[in-house]
This record gives C-alpha cells, sequence and structure tokens, in this order.
C-alpha cells in the first residue's frame, strides 16, 4: 500500500514539477508544457521508485527520512533533465511584433 502512495505523490510532484518548471529553471519552454510534464513525471516516479523499493532499503535507510530521499533526489533529477532538455533544444527567440 505504501508503495502506490509513493507513486500516486512522485506523479504529483512530477506534474507539479513540469507544470512550474521554466519558473523553477528560467527559461522558456522548448518541447511546451506537455513536453515538460512528461520528462518530470517520468523521472521522478522512475527514480523515486527505485529508490524506495531497492536503494533506501538496501542502505537501511527508514521512516521520514526515506520519504524524504524518495522525493527530494528525484525532484533535483526531474530538474538537471529540464535543463538539459533547454540546453539540448533552446526555444525559438520571440520576435517583436512592431505593428
Amino acid at each position: 500500500m505504501a508503495d502506490i502512495v509513493i507513486a500516486i505523490l512522485l506523479f504529483v510532484i512530477g506534474l507539479l514539477t513540469g507544470i512550474i518548471a521554466p519558473a523553477v529553471v528560467k527559461s522558456r519552454r522548448p518541447y511546451g508544457v506537455a513536453g515538460d510534464i512528461i520528462v518530470s513525471v517520468l523521472v521522478l516516479v522512475v527514480l523515486g521508485m527505485v529508490g524506495w523499493l531497492w536503494l533506501l532499503p538496501a542502505l537501511g535507510i527508514k521512516g521520514p527520512l526515506a520519504i524524504a530521499a524518495t522525493i527530494g533526489d528525484p525532484w533535483a533529477g526531474a530538474l538537471i533533465a529540464l535543463w538539459l532538455m533547454r540546453k539540448v533544444k533552446p526555444a525559438p527567440p520571440v520576435e517583436p511584433d512592431f505593428d
């Protein structure tokens, strides 16, 4: 049951991260809102579940610290992935309209 709750929590945090990514990474979206949301959700859920199911139990980390590590590390990974997306394909410049 805890695994499902953690997966849902990571999914929701991934959605929020994808939506507010331009404010955090300070840039425009080269792949649009959908690209940011998909990448952030995938990174958060995959890295978070790997940490929750295998890494943290192997290290013997339990309780609130395990929950914080399950959310914090993948969130940082999602921000790094979104930043890399912007470096690989920068958004086209906005041309001023003087009409």
